[in-house]
């Protein structure tokens, strides 16, 4: 049990309570991020303090308002105040090390193996942009990860910095970091996280890409991507993220997530010349290969995927290559074609990943007896692969 202040008690199982002292209240209520600012009422214990406790919570940064006889107020026992644009708010913390700790780890010295299979994810999160269920579908996409046993995974339109839109004022959230220890609270494995925002979006929230992965990242790098004729913002608005993972032997393997404008716009051609040269740049001696996924925006078939296909860096769908018969499958709630993509491009090895299978994810179907569940207006992409053995 920690007591952050006079009035806020966050337990080890990540449960929040909240005391206030007030003995001539009618009725006290509390509403905030933890529940999407619905009324939660408090009780009032034998010592004539009202409280109340909340459920699980996952890490972040978490706003919230007493509501005493119907009149909100921040909370007079706690010191931490943030000014939003609706009022004062009050605010806490679950932090990492408010989680159970995994009962494993895996070695800091893992590698992906030549001729081992991966899992690879793609996923625009769709990240604290609905109304209600905003933190719960986190654990959603968390929990279902690891049930698929995903090995390396892209993250699209993640939190990264301030969100003002949607009632969040301001508050700082890291929604790829909250993934991250969910997944390690559920699976008792250690995932590596690579996430980068790209400048702000319509009203100032910090959105971005990620990378997680079971095995270590390091070299990152980004470029930024030309971005003019969508929102108006800095041009740096669009970028691609990228890290190398550890493998068995001299070689390693690349990791690129981006997020492109896509569909007719002007700047994608040259937002795809600079994640092929960025890609390029980085096939050198000791990479084996780059996996380059995430929202292109471009349907299978467009010219701009002919672009992707056909530059210096000659990606190959995985997709298509496992599913000739259905290229163009949907990969949005509202049934256009493809637009999110894995994608393999070669390095040192001249051979290809072997294709085990692929599957979408995270789109409300019934397999066997569990449902994949819907948390974004895209579902998830994911590719079973055989790496190429390699000296």
């Amino acid at each position: 049990m920690k007591k952050t202040c006079k009035s806020l008690i966050i337990h080890a199982n990540r449960t929040v309570t909240f005391h206030y002292e007030n003995s001539t209240a009618q009725r006290v209520s509390v509403a905030g991020f933890f529940n999407d600012w619905q009324l939660a009422a408090l009780a009032k214990n034998r010592q004539g303090i009202w409280e109340y406790t909340t459920p699980a919570l996952l890490a972040g940064t978490y706003a919230y308002v007493f509501h005493v006889d119907g009149k909100p107020t921040h909370d007079p026992g706690n010191p931490r105040i943030n000014h939003a644009r609706s009022g004062w708010q009050s605010v806490f913390d679950i932090a990492a090390g408010d989680y159970p700790a995994p009962t494993r780890r895996a070695s800091s010295l893992s590698r992906a193996r030549p001729g081992s299979e991966l899992v690879v994810v793609t996923l625009n999160t769709h990240s604290l942009q609905e109304k209600t269920g905003r933190f719960a579908k986190l654990a959603d996409i968390a929990n279902e990860l690891a049930h698929v046993n995903a090995d390396i995974i892209g993250l699209n339109e993640i939190v990264y910095g301030k969100i003002y839109t949607r009632g969040y004022d301001g508050c700082y959230y890291d929604t790829a970091r909250m993934i991250q220890q969910q997944m390690e609270s559920a699976t008792g494995t250690r995932f590596y996280l690579y996430r980068l925002g790209f400048a702000q979006w319509q009203d100032g929230e910090h959105l971005g890409n990620a990378i997680l992965c079971k095995y270590p990242l390091y070299d990152t790098m980004f470029t930024k991507l030309t971005t003019r004729d969508f929102w108006p913002a800095p041009q740096w608005r669009r970028m691609c993220i990228g890290a190398q993972v550890n493998m068995q032997g001299q070689r390693c393997l690349n990791v690129f997530v981006t997020h492109t404008m896509g569909y007719d716009l002007s700047d994608t051609p040259l937002q795809v010349a600079e994640i092929q040269k960025l890609v390029c740049a980085r096939q050198t001696a000791k990479v084996a290969g780059s996996l380059v996924m995430g929202d292109f925006n471009v349907p299978y078939g467009h010219r701009y995927h002919t672009l992707l296909l056909q530059g210096p860096a000659s990606f190959l769908d995985l997709w298509a290559m496992a599913k000739p018969e259905a290229k163009a499958v949907a990969t949005t709630v509202d049934g256009k074609p493809r637009i999110d993509y894995v994608f393999w491009a070669g390095g040192a090895c001249a051979d290809t990943p072997q294709i085990l299978d692929a599957t979408l994810l995270f789109d409300g179907k019934t397999s066997g007896d569990r449902v994949s569940p819907l948390v974004s207006d895209h579902f998830g992409v994911l590719v079973r692969l055989r790496l190429p053995s390699f000296g």
